[in-house]
């Protein structure tokens, strides 16, 4: 098995309800520290569908202009308009975007043929740049059928998804999908998921915990190209773990208050309706970070 790739969707900094472009340049080269594969900006833990069209690009371009060597860019251009995702889309690619991602129109289900010529807008206005579809059922308020994902690759308008669902039986259909179009790419929307969506013949991963906790990820990707399989399921016990101290709240407020209490240059702020964490909540969740996840921390964070 290949080793699989990690994507972090990285937190949007926020100081004085700005982006704070320093702080997020700041994250992205930790995260290259750290070894992982890529950065996605933003996404749903960069609090895109907070953020207005012209922070949203402030947001990439600030990863952007650090010029990370061997870190890849996927610029998140996810909009409540099409036209939105068209322009970020442009403006990505003309500021060094590796390649692009964006959910597809929500509210109201697409039709294929609509799908169709939206993903195609994006990749035509990124200048043929790989295009991901984005699917988070639990937000979009519906899903794609594994029938529409293939159609969009076959018509040659996407090169890969992200998908944060947890039905087994989904990941093992896009790894069908994949099987029939050796080019596409299937990334697993959460680190619970990448054993499963590995062994199914997945790509990797797309894990917002890496903003704190990286070496976690990269280890358990590291396991699965290498083994043994107790390893695995040791690193996958831990990832189990993680996933209840850093879920009892919503993910961009946990990891931006863990990331404040441990020295990183990063704010607590986040975009309303989100709530920040209290002080002792902020405190309580690095303190089990630094208890049992010390060696897996983001370079740079201190306990």
């Amino acid at each position: 098995m290949a080793k699989p790739k990690v994507i972090v969707p990285m937190v949007t900094p926020l100081r004085g309800g700005s982006v704070d472009k320093a702080a997020a340049s700041w994250l992205a080269s930790r995260l290259s520290e750290s070894g992982v594969d890529g950065v996605f900006v933003p996404g749903t833990t960069g609090e895109w569908y907070l953020l207005d069209p012209h922070e949203r690009a402030e947001a990439f371009f600030a990863v952007a202009s650090s010029a990370i060597a061997g870190l890849r860019l996927v610029a998140g251009v996810s909009g409540y308009r099409p036209e939105e995702s068209y322009r970020l889309a442009e403006e990505a690619a003309g500021h060094g975007a590796h390649a692009v991602m964006a959910v597809p129109p929500i509210y109201f289900k697409p039709s294929t043929d609509f799908l169709r010529e939206f993903y195609g807008e994006i990749k035509r206005r990124a200048g043929g740049l790989p295009t991901y579809i984005y699917i988070f059922p639990e937000r979009m308020g519906y899903t794609l059928a594994l029938d529409q994902v293939e159609a969009l690759v076959e018509a040659g308008v996407v090169d890969g998804i992200k998908a944060t669902v947890t039905d087994a039986a989904y990941i093992a259909g896009l790894a069908a999908v994949k099987e029939r179009n050796p080019g596409f790419e299937v990334l697993a929307g959460g680190l619970e998921m990448l054993v499963h969506t590995s062994l199914s013949g997945g790509d990797g991963v797309v894990d917002a915990y890496s903003n704190v906790a990286p070496r976690l990820a990269v280890e358990l990707a590291d396991s699965l190209e290498k083994g043994p399989v107790e390893r695995v399921a040791g690193l996958q016990a831990k990832v189990l773990k993680l996933s209840r101290i850093l879920g009892k709240r919503s993910l961009p407020s946990v990891l931006k208050a863990v990331l404040h209490v441990l020295g990183a240059p990063v704010t607590g702020e986040v975009r309303r309706p989100l709530k920040p964490l209290t002080q002792p909540e902020a405190n309580a969740a690095a303190n089990a970070l630094c208890t049992g996840y010390r060696e897996y921390l983001l370079p740079g964070l201190e306990c």
